[in-house]
């Protein structure tokens, strides 16, 4: 199968958005005309793409980062912390502001999540051509739907076209024809956004569930597979999804053989989300390689 075709090297792509986040902690989310107040504030670089990015490097991956981070003086704390995770990154030059996002989390971990996409609203398809040597070199591309539609539908042809293997996240939310997305490896919606999917339609697409605490699930033509969640205690839940993502692509990047150890990857990522939602914040809570094999043991 030409979508499961990879070389040895295993070099990883992700293309995402990258900005300021600010975390707000809150005792509970308000109701409608209630002023509450904060009782903390903390902010990091983030983004599902720049997200995922960092969890794969920290995890010793072979990864690059194709991203934008707008004008203004945030884009050299982005840049900062992916360099410490070794990942390669590519920016494309925007004139607009970066991508704010504003993160507020209530005492049992749930969040809510509001972003201004900024420079990142701007980014075309011909942009992100201007790395085609990345997208050539790379094998495997972990895409979610940041940006527009007609960028994400052209660079998952071109990378179907081109027999890479693609790991599709469609968040926040899946704009997406079905025909499209036949062309992807693996799908990893949440429980909303499978709402949006056809997953009868999608015949040979790995789809992997993400639901929380109520563990993940895996359906592949017809047959359904439940994974149940580490039992641990959640003290914030953000980016969860996106350490599951980058697990699972970084098992996958380990061996090729998709259906045969889907488990043992399904595990692996379930382990890293794990780790991550025991720690408050994104970037320094993403689990090293080293986190998530004590995770495993125990």
């Amino acid at each position: 199968d030409s979508k499961m075709r990879m070389s040895l090297k295993k070099i990883i792509l992700v293309i995402g958005l990258s900005g300021e986040s600010v975390f707000l902690d809150i005792d509970h989310f308000n109701k409608n005309g209630e002023t509450i107040n904060a009782l903390k504030r903390h902010v990091e670089p983030g983004g599902k793409g720049y997200n995922q990015a960092i969890a794969l490097g920290k995890l010793g991956a072979d990864v690059s980062f194709i991203t934008t981070f707008g004008k203004g003086s945030y884009g050299d704390e982005c840049l900062k912390y992916l360099n410490i995770n070794n990942v390669k990154t590519y920016n494309i030059n925007k004139d607009s502001l970066g991508s704010y996002a504003v993160i507020i989390v209530d005492k049992d971990g749930n969040n809510n999540v509001i972003c201004e996409k900024g420079a990142s609203s701007e980014v075309t398809f011909d942009d992100i051509m201007k790395h085609k040597s990345v997208l050539d070199a790379c094998d495997i591309y972990l895409l979610q739907l940041e940006y527009n539609e007609d960028a994400m539908k052209k660079v998952i042809e071109y990378g179907y076209q081109n027999g890479k293997t693609i790991i599709l996240n469609p968040a926040p939310r899946c704009y997406l024809d079905t025909e499209t997305l036949k062309k992807v490896s693996v799908l990893t919606p949440n429980e909303f956004e499978i709402s949006f999917i056809k997953k009868e339609e999608l015949t040979d697409v790995h789809i992997i569930c993400t639901k929380g605490d109520k563990g993940s699930q895996h359906i592949y033509n017809g047959l359904v597979h439940n994974y149940s969640c580490k039992k641990v205690k959640a003290i914030d839940t953000t980016g969860a999804g996106d350490v599951f993502n980058a697990g699972l692509v970084y098992a996958l990047s380990q061996d090729n053989s998709l259906y045969k150890n889907i488990d043992k990857y399904i595990n692996f990522a379930t382990s890293c989300s794990a780790c991550k939602v025991m720690k408050k914040g994104i970037v320094d809570a993403i689990p090293s390689l080293e986190d998530v094999i004590k995770m495993m043991n125990n």
